[in-house]
């Protein structure tokens, strides 16, 4: 079993006895060795253009990551777009890990 295999089996043994919101769900640590470990991970930033450019990015190799708001700015609201262009900017196979600033927009967008 790889690393990345186990730190999936365990987030969704976890969500079964309901530790972590939704089945996959993973720690920052787990998250930051499936981004080490596995060629198929990919962090998705769903902050805003906005808070990206305030506040900054994840260092990442290029082909780690990608942007996709959840929601837009100005006015916060949700993006009509969101599941065509995460689909542009993954494939279905990838480890899909999501960030935003407080957890809640990433949590939707995994579920």
């Amino acid at each position: 079993m790889t690393t990345a295999d186990a730190i999936l089996t365990l987030a969704r043994a976890r969500a079964a006895l309901g530790q972590l919101p939704y089945a996959g769900a993973v720690t920052p640590q787990e998250a930051y060795e499936l981004l080490q470990s596995s060629s198929e991970a990919k962090l998705i930033d769903v902050r805003t253009n906005a808070e990206r450019d305030w506040v900054g990015k994840v260092t990442l190799p290029a082909e780690k990551q990608a942007a996709v708001q959840w929601n837009l700015y100005p006015g916060a609201n949700p993006n009509p777009e969101f599941s065509k262009e995460l689909a542009q900017q993954a494939g279905k196979d990838d480890i899909l890990l999501f960030l935003c600033r407080s957890g809640v927009r990433s949590r939707h967008a995994a579920k």
